[in-house]
């Protein structure tokens, strides 16, 4: 079996229950070969880091509440140097502006954007001694696509775009890679129990490609941007989402 992440040491942010798209991307890391350091929240997940790995040699979780950034900083210094680093956490609060809580604002830009960069922020030093590494972000159709009730969601998600980009050219002479991925509507077990099956199923009509993505199609292109086949790739927003932003 092949192992292309055997010399990799990865990052995921934001890991919750088998089947979501944190999870998904720490196991397909794993999968292939690498160390994988995964974080949450809650303690909770703990036990995440034993069903990815049964041995417990190559997968550690690591409880850091990324609204904080004491968290965060700790959270840096046990996991040690890496050279994956996925920055898949998020949150949202979706209601009328007018009637959104700036508690709930500011939630959203502590963990979707100030925490982002406050991990590269203190991680990346140690990409630019080894002169290698990637960071991706997970962004959302939400950046681009307008959508009621969501404005300061699609406004952190369009910022943590806008570091992809400015984060590419910065570290592009260390030999640093930093891409983003944008995911249409995605058929999680959270979005399942929270909307339904038929729910999403009619959310997939507004497709051009007729349906919602799986989080094991996002995570393999987590993948693929991190490997040495798009090794040219940097400065990337990669639409994985049917074509919902071309309509």
């Amino acid at each position: 079996m092949s192992h292309p992440h055997a010399t990799d040491t990865v990052l995921v942010t934001g890991v919750g229950e088998p089947g979501s798209l944190g999870y998904e991307i720490a196991a397909g890391y794993t999968a292939a070969g690498a160390r994988v350091v995964i974080t949450g929240r809650l303690d909770d997940y703990a036990p995440l880091a034993q069903r990815l790995d049964p041995t417990g040699s190559r997968v550690r979780f690591i409880q850091a509440d990324l609204r904080h950034l004491e968290d965060i900083a700790r959270l840096a210094r046990q996991a040690g140097p890496v050279s994956i680093l996925v920055n898949n956490a998020a949150t949202i609060s979706a209601g009328p502006t007018a009637e959104l809580d700036h508690r709930g604002f500011d939630a959203m830009y502590e963990v979707n954007v100030r925490a982002p960069h406050a991990l590269v922020a203190a991680i990346v030093p140690t990409m630019v001694d080894a002169g290698r590494g990637h960071i991706v972000n997970i962004s959302s159709i939400g950046a681009k696509l307008a959508t009621p009730g969501r404005a300061a969601y699609a406004a952190t998600k369009a910022a943590l775009e806008s570091l992809t980009r400015s984060w590419a050219l910065e570290f592009a002479p260390h030999g640093i890679r930093v891409n983003a991925i944008s995911p249409g509507p995605m058929h999680g077990p959270k979005m399942i129990r929270n909307a339904g099956e038929e729910a999403l199923r009619q959310v997939g009509t507004t497709v051009p490609l007729g349906r919602t993505v799986g989080p094991q199609e996002v995570a393999r292109a987590v993948l693929v941007l991190t490997s040495s086949d798009l090794g040219y790739a940097t400065g990337s927003v990669l639409a994985l989402d049917g074509g919902r932003t071309l309509v």
